[in-house]
């Protein structure tokens, strides 16, 4: 189990990551970025090499949003055990 300092810092990256995901222009970002690459993908006669090319793009930028989306659930989870660890405390007091 990490000592509260690593809880803390389990926290505060996924308030950080919490607070990158909603901000709007990253919102917007993912959404033209994933739109336009679908867009380019429909396209009838699609090079096979740049479909491949346009299918990593796709999922390297779902890895990367699941990435931030760990931290926020690593946060929330962190938020838990601190709870937990200041009753802990109380108890013993």
């Amino acid at each position: 189990m990490k000592d509260e300092k690593g809880i803390r810092l389990d926290i505060q990256r996924g308030m950080k990551a919490k607070q990158i995901l909603d901000e709007p222009l990253i919102k917007e970002f993912f959404e033209t970025y994933r739109g336009n690459l679908v867009d380019r993908l429909s396209e009838s006669n699609i090079d096979p090499e740049l479909e491949k090319e346009y299918v990593r793009m796709l999922k390297v930028s779902k890895q990367f949003k699941k990435s931030f989306e760990n931290y926020i659930k690593t946060g929330k989870k962190a938020e838990g055990l601190l709870e937990k660890l200041k009753e802990k405390i109380r108890g013993k007091a």
